[in-house]
């Protein structure tokens, strides 16, 4: 009897999608974690600030990694 332990992963994404990304995951996996950091992004006409990824295109899972989840 082996034990599986619960390794993290770092997924793949297409850039600008990892909010999706993690929201289609969270069932399959057992910890999603999407680190970001808060900018402030200036427009002609505004200034924003705005949540990005800390690792654009990239997000962080921790899972049983299996070949069913591969």
């Amino acid at each position: 009897m082996t034990s599986e332990i619960s390794r993290w992963y770092a997924l793949a994404v297409h850039a600008r999608s990892e909010h999706s990304a993690a929201d289609g995951v969270q069932g399959v996996v057992d910890e999603v974690f999407l680190p970001a950091i808060v900018e402030r992004r200036s427009w002609s006409d505004r200034v924003q600030t705005v949540e990005v990824p800390l690792f654009p295109g990239y997000l962080l899972v921790k899972t049983v990694l299996t070949a069913e989840k591969r």
